[in-house]
């Protein structure tokens, strides 16, 4: 699949560049493409490249900042001093007569760990090549009193390229079974090809009685090491990995927000090589990082466009970044796929995709967008990004995932993406219902029993009876039943409506997203041009809600909830956050009870808690649902340990 788009941008960047970054940008290309011809890729070599052109352009003073002025010396240098180390490992390995593989690689590692100094930081910035090593090497020479560290990848990447060299001698040949295996958030050494946990080498942590051991039994379960199934990398899928942990953050990018341009340049480059040459070495977190370049170098071109005033060329660009990024983010979803199409276990591939689709809707809806392109196109277009981004966070995708999971206390970043997700897709209507043309078209659109048109679908829109979708239900709503069986632990089984992606790359639709479209015609590409003016644009009615969101509003009621229904599977045993609840539930009042009732019943869910509240999301009636959410999944036995509701 090729990404001609950000290919274009290359080629216009370099041209704008000093010899000094081209010099560079050529010798990281040569030994990249020379060492993924190679059946064992030099990963030392190619790391300590990557390090020293990031770790210049990425310093704190910006004065500071630019290219290595000689990259050849910069490899020379570190090259030395690893070399050294090398010399030191084989020593104390030779000295204290090891032989099983396992103890060699804690030995490695307890040797690194022995070089650095201060307190280890997970999420310390540029530390996470041997280049960084290295230069802590040199700096423990001298009186060096500055801190010398390494972070997760730092730490796993140096070990094995030390693991590597130290088998090409016969006698610690075993080495060579040494396999980089990454999850989204994590990443250590197996022995072995299998990714078993019995193989799983943990180098990370700072405490050396439990360095070189197998991962925990019960983590493993967990998404910090993707439920068991992270990717074991083939040599040159570890050149890949290499290239994606690049960061193009500056050191102060909590006070500057701005990233490294050069870095990116580099990273994206060196990406779409191997995209293009070695798409087997591609695993999903490079192609998401691929498809994220190519979103920032498509954002510069689209903003270029918007200053001039240039419609035609702003429409170019806006499809051209949307095609180039969409086709990685769902070329990534296909390789985190399971051989039946269902969704895998990595939630990042959907995450990337709904960042994008609520980025784009988000712009579409900006003010100085519609009066470029006119507030009809831009409003529809709007509304088919957040379509698409509806569907992705569907069970049979985002939600998918997460239904693979029991939540454990080192999923702190999970838990922070998913509520993302989540704000994403509920604010989603609001964003459209507030855009100044669905103001005007909404407010002043008539009944209509016209095919197509919002207030020809009543079974999507407000109920029969005409109540606002505003209003709340005066009925008094069902109780969850107290003797409602307790919360499995067995995971939901795929349905054959939700399959996950096509396999033929088109967007996917959950099962529900379907039955609406089949049995409601629902078209969000389809909305009204009529009834624009400049006095209406003010106009905020409940009748312009009903006209417009019913349209959207079963399918993005569908979504959520499915989104809902993972999210409940994450959290099953425990209370589910509340100011996720809040959020879930404060976008479903904007909608008729009709709507929320019929979205509840075309929602695939399979969680006792959304299974015990299905017929309560219709009047929504917060005293009804917040106690089977906000309390633990508990046996029938234990219903006292269930909330008790406010008076």
């Amino acid at each position: 699949m090729a990404v001609s788009h950000s290919h274009s941008q290359y080629e216009r960047q370099a041209a704008t560049l000093p010899a000094e970054a081209l010099s560079s940008l050529r010798l990281a290309q040569a030994i990249l493409r020379e060492q993924l011809s190679e059946p064992l890729p030099d990963l030392a070599k190619i790391s300590i490249v990557l390090g020293a052109v990031e770790a210049p352009l990425t310093v704190k003073d910006t004065k500071l900042q630019r290219w290595p002025l000689d990259l050849q010396a910069d490899i020379a240098y570190a090259t030395h001093h690893l070399d050294m180390f090398l010399s030191e490992a084989a020593t104390n390995l030779q000295k204290h007569h090891c032989s099983d593989t396992r103890a060699k690689v804690k030995m490695v590692a307890d040797l690194i760990w022995s070089k650095l100094t201060g307190v280890f930081a997970k999420d310390i910035l540029h530390a996470q090549s041997v280049w960084t090593f290295a230069r802590a090497l040199a700096a423990g020479k001298g009186k060096g009193k500055g801190k010398r560290q390494l972070d997760c990848a730092g730490v796993v990447t140096t070990t094995l390229a030390v693991c590597q060299r130290l088998a090409l001698d016969p006698e610690h040949a075993d080495l060579a079974a040494c396999r980089f295996q990454v999850s989204e958030d994590h990443c250590w050494l197996t022995l072995g090809e299998d990714g078993s946990r019995e193989a799983s080498v943990e180098v990370t942590t700072d405490a050396a009685a439990k360095r070189g051991l197998a991962a925990d039994a019960a983590a493993w379960e967990g998404w910090l090491y993707s439920g068991g199934h992270a990717s074991v990398c083939s040599p040159q899928m570890c050149v890949a990995a290499l290239v994606a942990s690049m960061n193009p953050s500056i050191v102060a990018r909590q006070n500057t927000g701005t990233d490294a341009e050069g870095v990116q340049l580099l990273q994206e480059s060196l990406l779409k090589l191997i995209h293009t040459e070695h798409p087997g070495a591609m695993y999903p977190a490079a192609t998401c990082a691929l498809g994220d370049l190519c979103e920032i170098w498509g954002q510069e071109d689209v903003e270029t466009a918007l200053a001039a005033g240039d419609a035609e060329s702003l429409s170019q660009q806006l499809a051209s970044t949307e095609t180039a990024t969409m086709n990685l983010f769902r070329e990534a979803i296909q390789q985190s796929s399971l051989p039946d199409g269902a969704p895998g276990y990595l939630w990042y591939p959907y995450g990337y995709a709904v960042g994008f689709l609520a980025r784009r809707a988000h712009f579409f809806l900006q003010p100085d967008v519609q009066q470029l392109l006119g507030s009809a196109v831009a409003w529809n277009k709007a509304a088919a990004a957040m379509r698409q981004m509806l569907c992705w966070c569907s069970t049979a995708g985002g939600a998918g995932v997460l239904a693979h999971y029991v939540m454990t206390p080192t999923d702190e970043q999970l838990l922070q993406d998913v509520e993302g997700v989540l704000e994403h897709c509920c604010e989603a209507p609001r964003r459209l219902q507030q855009a100044p043309f669905a103001l005007s078209t909404l407010a002043s659109a008539p009944p209509s029993s016209e095919p197509g048109h919002p207030a020809a679908s009543p079974q999507l829109g407000p109920s029969a009876s005409g109540a606002g979708i505003r209003s709340t239900a005066a009925s008094t709503p069902p109780e969850p039943s107290p003797t409602a069986a307790p919360e499995s632990d067995q995971q939901p089984q795929p349905t054959a409506s939700t399959s996950g992606p096509a396999q033929n790359g088109s967007l996917p639709e959950s099962g529900a997203c379907q039955q609406v479209d089949q049995q409601k015609g629902a078209d969000l590409d389809q909305v009204p041009a009529s009834g624009l003016g400049s006095a209406e644009n003010e106009i905020h009615s409940d009748a312009g809600w009903e006209a417009g969101m019913g349209q959207l509003g079963c399918r993005w009621l569908v979504a959520c909830l499915e989104l809902w229904d993972g999210a409940c599977w994450l959290m099953r045993g425990r209370a589910k956050p509340a100011h996720w609840l809040a959020v879930l539930m404060k976008a479903a009042k904007c909608f008729d009870p009709a709507v929320r009732a019929e979205a509840a019943e075309l929602a695939q869910v399979t969680s006792v808690p959304m299974q015990r509240a299905q017929q309560l999301w219709g009047p929504l009636n917060p005293q009804a649902i917040k106690p089977i959410f906000e309390a633990a999944d508990v046996q029938p036995a234990a219903t006292r340990e269930i909330k008790r509701r406010r008076l």
